[in-house]
């Protein structure tokens, strides 16, 4: 099966489907129609074939397909029960003011935030093994028994700085001048953070909960971004937007191998991939620098779906049963004498699945890989299910209006754009729903009865 043709036709499909559902049902717009649009995006970008792969199997791009689409059709399906039910709310309606119990533990949850954040960049800078074992997986994994108290600590603290940035834009204007210099540091700690371990995700992570914050703010009745558009803040965006961007594509420099000597090979992300003749005219013409980041770039968002296909058929691994993306589980079940393999055992085995058909360990993969890995071809499909109603519980809690919810709607909706690229089901991330659903409980419990009697601005 020609790649373009396939891939093309997946976009085209997931845009289909999106598409038609929102004709069914106007409500369904957001957040299942920013995933379809994500998951078609890595479908044109993989269909573009700047570097040429072999032939799709039709079993594996059926599967892919299928995936995506289930994800985002099993996303309407809470919408379209809330639709027949009657969308109304049986909920207590909670009404607070800005220094009623609800703000009083924002305000909590960012000076906690600021000294975590103070905390974990003090033990990463005296614990640093160097940029380069930073970026070791299996380092860090073997390394993690020596250093478990470090490990836990991150484990469970960082997402508090996670939910606490989240808080941030979403109340920003809501601040004294001092939380907002917390809210602010703490920003800057998770961007120190993502520079120790020499990773980029933590920069995409940061801008797509900006914008997710953003739109969420909007439909809140909020402005869509809490500061003025004026040209020192068009400046200031600019320039932090500008240092961001070349730390981002300085790591891919030095990842194909510096400045001075730059250059990477397509077969060492893939046995069987080649240039393509345009990706050969552009070498030919363009600055060796320039060409291998392009083509570094190229081999994280153009080959997702490919990688999958030869994923697909030839890497047999696992299941691990959740254990491989949670692989902190599989360290404390096997801490506790219960029967399984070590984190170190499964990567070992994941990765030598990965070389032994010429892909990299280290690429982006979609979830569709990472549940496979974990759950089986035929558990995956259930997986994907269950994700796409996730989603869809998401969507129709942003339908309540209620503010409450709001951390837990925009973690759901980040994991589902995410989904495209890279597995959002890990043990930070559950720890960080984990907390929001805590909050959320708390407001339940303490506001029911604290903040029912201090009226401006509803909430449910």
């Amino acid at each position: 099966m020609n790649n373009s043709i396939a891939w093309f036709s997946s976009a085209l499909i997931v845009l289909v489907i999106a598409g038609v559902l929102t004709r069914l049902n106007p409500r369904y717009y957001f957040p299942t129609k920013a995933v379809s649009k994500s998951w078609a995006l890595m479908f044109f970008l993989s269909g573009l074939q700047l570097l040429a792969f072999p032939k799709v199997s039709v079993s594996a791009w059926l599967y892919l397909t299928s995936f995506s689409c289930l994800v985002i059709i099993s996303s309407f399906v809470p919408l379209l029960i809330n639709t027949v039910l009657n969308s109304a709310s049986s909920h207590k309606q909670l009404r607070v003011i800005r220094k009623g119990i609800y703000f009083q533990l924002i305000d909590l949850l960012i000076l906690s935030s600021f000294i975590v954040m103070i905390i974990n960049c003090t033990i990463k800078l005296l614990n640093f093994p160097g940029i380069g074992f930073a970026r070791d997986v299996l380092y860090q994994i073997s390394a993690g028994s020596q250093n478990e108290w470090i490990d836990r600590i991150h484990e469970f603290t960082i997402p508090i700085m996670w939910l606490s940035y989240i808080f941030f834009l979403f109340y920003f204007e809501c601040f004294s001048i001092n939380l907002k210099a917390m809210g602010w540091g703490n920003v800057f700690g998770i961007l120190l953070l993502g520079v120790l371990s020499g990773g980029r995700t933590i920069i995409i992570r940061l801008i797509l909960l900006l914008l997710i914050t953003s739109w969420v703010r909007k439909s809140y009745g909020k402005k869509q971004f809490p500061w003025t558009w004026n040209t020192r803040a068009k400046l200031l965006s600019f320039s932090v937007l500008s240092i961001l961007m070349f730390y981002f594509f300085y790591v891919w420099i030095w990842r194909a191998g510096g400045v001075g000597s730059t250059q990477i090979s397509v077969s060492k992300f893939h046995y069987l991939a080649n240039e393509s003749n345009f990706l050969e005219m552009i070498g030919e013409s363009a600055p060796r620098v320039l060409f291998t980041l392009f083509k570094y770039i190229l081999l994280y968002l153009n080959t997702i779906a490919d990688n999958f296909v030869s994923f697909y058929e030839y890497v047999s691994a696992g299941p691990y049963w959740g254990f491989y993306q949670l692989n902190n589980l599989a360290s404390a079940f096997k801490e506790l004498g219960i029967p399984t393999k070590s984190t170190l055992v499964i990567f070992h085995e994941v990765q030598e699945g990965f070389w032994s058909v010429g892909l990299h360990p280290a690429q982006w993969r979609t979830m569709a890989h990472k549940f496979i890995i974990d759950f089986g071809k035929q558990g995956s499909i259930l997986g994907a299910a269950i994700f796409g109603l996730i989603i869809g519980m998401a969507n129709m809690l942003l339908r309540l209006k209620s503010e409450s919810w709001a951390s837990l709607i925009i973690i759901i909706i980040g994991w589902g754009i995410w989904s495209a690229w890279e597995s959002p089901l890990n043990s930070p991330q559950i720890v960080l729903v984990t907390y929001s659903v805590i909050f959320i409980i708390l407001i339940r419990i303490i506001g029911q009865k604290k903040v029912i009697y201090e009226c401006k601005e509803d909430i449910i």
